[in-house]
């Protein structure tokens, strides 16, 4: 593997973690709001 893909790989990953990161994010947020809302 050559150093641009072996780049393109660390710049997948990184964006494949935020958005795991969002996603947790967001449905940490639903869930408080789905509990507290009563």
């Amino acid at each position: 593997m050559g150093e641009g893909a072996v780049q393109r790989l660390r710049i997948i990953a990184a964006s494949l973690a935020l958005l795991g990161a969002a996603v947790l994010w967001l449905g940490f947020k639903a869930l408080i709001l789905w509990v507290t809302r009563d």
